[in-house]
């Protein structure tokens, strides 16, 4: 059984918390850097709002894909503050 419970050691429950927040900010940030580009070049040169959306849709999604594999390729064990 992979999930949580009231039984699983506290210093689990914080990797994992921990695991949950740094790939929630990375996609928050993806999210800040994908959308103002796509933005711009939609005003700068006008394009079908359609293809803006999809251009950001998978933006995201390739920027989130790229993080995941740098850290893939990166991997170490990190020591949670207790």
């Amino acid at each position: 059984m992979n999930g949580l419970t009231a039984s699983t050691p506290l210093d689990e429950r914080r990797k994992n918390v921990a695991v949950v927040a740094t790939y929630s900010l990375a996609a928050f940030l993806s999210v800040l850097a994908v959308i103002p580009m796509y933005l711009i070049y939609f005003v700068v040169q006008p394009m079908p709002a359609g293809l803006v959306a999809k251009q950001i849709v998978f933006g995201t999604i390739g920027t989130i894909v790229m993080g995941i594999a740098a850290a893939w390729i990166n991997k170490r064990d990190v020591a949670v503050p207790a």
